[in-house]
């Protein structure tokens, strides 16, 4: 398998941390890339940015960078977990239209309008 040399530099940099073999944290590297080619992307985020919201694949930091995003997002969550719980009086809906309000709050919100906001199923 054939690495992005940008990416396997920055891996055998971290591992690098952990062992003094320049070889052996590129072998570690490489299982990391091979595994997850974002892995050092997500580590870096993980490490760096401690106020991050994680939901799937999506990450979306909580500072300074889009502050009007999370504002957005968090609005989007609230709308759609409260039509969520009303439409269909459970908690496990409510989570899940909230958690979705958050990835995308603006299709959450249209879906739940378009439903008929908070009526009942």
């Amino acid at each position: 398998m054939t690495f992005n040399p940008k990416r396997l530099t920055i891996g055998t940099e971290v591992e690098l941390e952990h062992t003094s073999d320049r070889l052996l944290a590129a072998k570690i590297a490489k299982d990391h890339l091979q595994e997850d080619p974002d892995y050092y992307s997500k580590l870096d985020i993980v490490e760096n940015r401690p106020w991050i919201l994680t939901i799937g694949q999506a990450a979306i930091p909580l500072g300074s960078e889009k502050p009007g995003w999370i504002i957005f997002a968090l609005l989007g969550s609230a709308v759609s977990g409260y039509h969520g719980w009303k439409r269909n009086g459970t908690v496990t809906m409510a989570v899940g239209w909230a958690a979705a309000g958050v990835v995308s709050p603006l299709l959450t919100t249209a879906v739940a309008f378009a439903q008929g906001f908070a009526k009942k199923n």
